[in-house]
Order: C-alpha cells, then sequence, then structure tokens
C-alpha cells in the first residue's frame, strides 16, 4: 500500500495538479464530533488518485485547505465517497461545497444490498478485506500510529474499484440514473447552517418542571462556553444528570469540589461559585417570567391535541394503505426490501401525503408506474401533481 502523508504547504501544491489530472478520486474524511474535543472538528483527508493514497493533515498549521477544497468544487471533478452524509455537513460548515459527489451507499442501496459497513460491502463485492478498524481512535493525536494511517488509507484505496463494479451493476439494471439523481439530490443540500451543537435532548426533560427547565438550560449553557473555552466535549466538563440535579437543589454547588465525574480544571470551589451565580439569575429570571413550578417541563398534549393527531394518523394511514403501502410492497416484490427501505421509507411516504417531501424525479416516476400498473389513485397527493 503505497501511502504519501502531506502535512506541508509545498506537498500538498505538488499534489493538487496532479489530482486535477484526473476527473474521478476517492475520498473520504475522519473527524471527531464531541469525542476528544469541542465542537465538530476535521482531523483527517483521505484521497485516492487510483495509485496512492495521500493523507492531508488539516490540523498542521503549515497546510491550507483552500486550494483542496476549490477542487472539491469543481465540476469536472467527480468525488467517489461512501456514506457521506456526516462528511458533507462538516465540510459545509467549512464553507466547502462540492458540486460532483458519487456516494456508493446509494447505489448500493438502490441495488437490494443489505447496510453494512465499506469493509463488509468491499469483501462481499471484490473479495477485499480491510484491516481492524480504528474508527474511534483519537484522530486528533499527532503523530498518527502506523496503524491510523493504514486503517484510513484503506478507506479511499478500493472506492473507485467498487465505483467500476457498482456502476456496472447500475447499468445492467438500468437504474444508474436513479443513483445519478440521488447524488444530485445530495449536492443540492446546504447544511452549512446547522447547529451541530448536543445541549438539549427532549428526553432531558424528564423529571424537571418547567422552571426548574429553564435554570437547567442556563446552567448548561454556561457548562457549554466553559466545553468550548477549554476545548473540551461538553460531557467531559459535568454529566448533564449532575446539572439536572444541580437545577432542582443547588446546595449541592457548596460541595461542587467533591462531586463526581467532573473535569479537574473545574473541580473547585472558584467554578461551583460561578454556577451559584448562574443559578441565582437563572431562578430570579425565572420569577419575573412567571414560569411554572407545577407544569411539567416535558409539554403535555391536551385532549383536543391528542384526538387532532390521531386523526391526522388515521387520515394518513389510510392515504397510505390505498395508496403509497401498496407501492412500497410492490418495490419490495420487484426490487427488495433493502432497496424499498432507502427509495420509499415510511418517514418519505408520510412526508409525500403530508405535501412536505423533496423528491427525486425518479422516485415519482416509480410512484406513478407503480400507481398505474396496480390501478391506483393518486389523486389526493399534491405533491406528485407538481413533479
Amino acid at each position: 500500500m503505497s501511502i504519501q502523508y502531506i502535512n506541508k504547504q509545498d506537498h500538498l501544491e505538488d499534489l493538487l495538479p496532479k489530482l486535477h489530472q484526473n476527473n474521478r478520486i476517492g475520498v473520504d474524511l475522519e473527524f471527531d464530533r464531541n469525542r476528544y474535543r469541542y465542537g465538530f472538528n476535521l482531523c483527517l483527508i483521505q484521497i485516492y488518485d487510483g495509485e496512492k493514497a495521500y493523507l492531508v493533515d488539516p490540523l498542521s498549521d503549515e497546510v491550507d485547505l483552500s486550494g483542496l477544497f476549490s477542487l472539491f468544487e469543481d465540476q469536472d471533478q467527480e468525488l467517489v465517497v461512501y456514506s457521506f452524509g456526516e462528511d458533507l455537513r462538516l465540510l459545509h460548515s467549512l464553507n466547502c461545497f462540492p458540486t460532483k459527489i458519487a456516494d456508493l451507499d446509494h447505489a448500493l442501496r438502490l441495488l437490494n444490498y443489505p447496510p453494512g459497513s465499506l469493509g463488509k460491502h468491499l469483501e462481499q463485492t471484490t473479495g477485499v478485506e480491510l484491516p481492524p478498524s480504528s474508527q474511534q481512535s483519537n484522530w486528533f493525536k499527532r503523530p498518527l500510529t502506523e496503524k491510523q494511517q493504514v486503517y484510513a488509507a484503506a478507506d479511499v484505496l478500493y472506492l473507485l474499484d467498487l465505483y467500476d463494479h457498482l456502476i456496472d451493476e447500475l447499468k445492467r439494471e438500468d437504474i444508474k440514473h436513479w443513483f445519478e439523481q440521488e447524488n444530485h439530490w445530495l449536492e443540492s443540500q446546504d447544511y452549512s447552517n446547522e447547529d451541530h451543537s448536543v445541549l438539549f435532548r427532549d428526553k432531558d426533560k424528564k423529571g424537571m418542571n418547567a422552571f426548574e427547565w429553564y435554570i437547567y438550560q442556563q446552567l448548561m449553557y454556561k457548562i457549554d462556553e466553559t466545553a468550548e473555552k477549554l476545548n473540551r466535549p461538553i460531557y467531559h466538563i459535568a454529566p448533564k444528570y449532575l446539572i439536572a440535579r444541580v437545577a432542582k437543589d443547588p446546595s449541592l454547588l457548596d460541595s461542587w469540589s467533591d462531586q463526581k465525574k467532573i473535569f479537574p480544571g473545574v473541580r473547585n470551589q472558584k467554578f461551583g461559585k460561578e454556577l451559584k451565580s448562574v443559578y441565582n439569575r437563572a431562578h430570579q429570571e425565572a420569577m419575573e417570567q412567571g414560569i411554572s413550578k407545577s407544569d411539567p417541563a416535558e409539554s403535555r398534549w391536551t385532549r383536543e391535541e391528542h384526538q387532532e393527531h390521531k386523526r391526522k394518523k388515521q387520515q394518513i394511514n389510510k392515504v397510505k394503505n390505498a395508496t403509497l403501502g401498496p407501492v412500497q410492497n410492490a418495490i419490495v416484490s420487484d426490487i427488495g426490501q433493502h432497496a424499498q427501505t432507502f427509495i420509499l421509507p415510511n418517514g418519505l411516504v408520510e412526508d409525500i401525503i403530508l405535501n412536505k417531501a423533496d423528491l427525486p424525479d425518479y422516485k415519482a416516476e416509480l410512484i406513478r408506474t407503480y400507481s398505474n400498473r396496480l390501478d391506483l389513485d393518486l389523486s389526493e397527493l399534491e405533491i406528485l401533481k407538481n413533479i
């Protein structure tokens, strides 16, 4: 395996003209998302040009990625990738918007392959076995270990061969245009404004009243601010369950330095006093805003809201059973279960019925084809009238 590690700008500038000579390259990213550092961070870029694997180090102070990002955005440069959704979100957050993507996960799913890792699919289609996974290792550490470099390179080394194999299969099934449309849809998405924080989830509200929830939120903003300052994942600073207990019982802050599972840099009374100040301010604001101490933080539906939700679900199920349900069954019969869950999953069915879906043309055409064959009435599906 030929691998070149690039952590110097002149080496990257030497590489870019070579990559431009290829109209198709394999690409993958290694990143850290609140595992070892704060936030969503790019740690390594892997590229394969058909001859050699290149590992570009974005953490090096001597590397400027602007030229490489321009290459990724070149409409004549196809990026062959696998399951690239999170990678694309990261690139968008860095203001890089690739314009020509070939995500092989789409091809595999359209061809009714069962869900699996890249390694599993490579072994199944080409007989290649990838080295043991290092995905969960610390990609911030420098220098990278030999095991990490081999693993990272292997993630791109066989993408072009797999691409050729899958394109042949797609052509034989006459569905290559489905694959192209799925990739065009992916390219059209804009994830640049997504919030990648993991501060609050609905389940965090469990057991709190509205008053306590307000205080908990203000305390968590302080924890998040501290995590960013220290460049640590937020869960390293203090566990959520402890902050939830503090929102209910601020006396815990008097013994903050004795609490468990707190980051050493904030396990002191100084930080405990800062949290106490946040608590007092939040308590005062909650009082002034008249936030209830009896209402649960988890919103509960009124009887009327529950009945309306039930009515809407019944209507959706009625339309589904009369229209898209039979289409789903026909796709399973003709193409396969795995393909059906990608082409027309239940969530998309509901969005189509509610006129909220964003459909590639082939999916709309497929629905029309099956509806004609099965003599289904699609007149209630407004979205299909506009495609």
